[in-house]
């Protein structure tokens, strides 16, 4: 059996400290993401989970650092310490499967309030237009329509009696569909963009946590021995 060096000693004793280090550091961005609490807001919640996983990473990278070269070299505190790294795995894998079906109705729940403002702000607008429109086709004389015009304009409007009032009517009623139908693009617009962004978000998070879920209960099953004393005293 080849002796360790004092040189490998000291690389394993530097990459475990590391290892402990980047787990606070881990603990810490936990608990600054959970400040101010905003349960039951899809939002946060949404953007939680997201910042969790795009952050798991470097707990990963912690865990295996901490469990290098498994009871070798270690100190006494470590016994206790790797109990409640091994332990956590399991309660972080728990808690990463209950995310995503929280992230799937969290995406249906901020898709619904996008859908409720852009309809907000789009409605009131075409009920405007739609009003416009019903009194420009009510009107039966140059002189109705060039009242009805001026109330939307500041400047003076001035309309022949020998226009064709049908073809004037006609104008008005086409610029009018067409700016109601450049508002319903615009808004549907806003709406595929918000869908595809929430779903490549889900897709990227769900994901990501099906992953983490696997490397943790791997680490957690494989790591069976810190969790028991006989395995310390070999």
């Amino acid at each position: 059996m080849k002796v360790p060096t004092e040189q490998h000693i000291l690389t394993v004793s530097i990459l475990r400290v590391v290892g402990y280090g980047l787990l606070m550091m881990a603990v810490v961005d936990f608990v600054n993401l959970l400040i101010p609490l905003e349960l039951m807001n899809p939002d946060w919640e949404f953007q939680l989970v997201g910042s969790i996983i795009e952050r798991i990473p470097v707990t990963f990278l912690g865990i295996v650092f901490v469990f290098y070269e498994d009871t070798n070299y270690r100190t006494p505190i470590e016994k206790f310490l790797l109990k409640i790294v091994s332990w956590s795995c399991l309660a972080l894998a728990i808690l990463l499967i209950f995310t995503i079906p929280l992230n799937i109705n969290n995406a249906f729940r901020i898709y619904r309030t996008f859908n409720a403002k852009v309809n907000y702000q789009l409605v009131p607008r075409l009920e405007v237009i739609k009003d416009f429109q019903n009194q420009i086709e009510s009107a039966n004389s140059p002189e109705s329509i060039t009242n009805i015009l001026q109330k939307q304009s500041s400047t003076r409007i001035e309309l022949t009696d020998s226009l064709d009032i049908n073809d004037l009517k006609n104008n008005i009623t086409a610029n009018l569909n067409q700016e109601s139908d450049a508002l319903r693009n615009k808004a549907q617009d806003s709406r595929s963009r918000k869908r595809y962004q929430i779903f490549r978000n889900v897709v990227k998070y769900n994901l990501g946590a099906l992953i983490s879920i696997f490397l943790l209960l791997f680490i957690w099953k494989n790591t069976f021995w810190a969790r028991t004393d006989y395995s310390w005293e070999e």
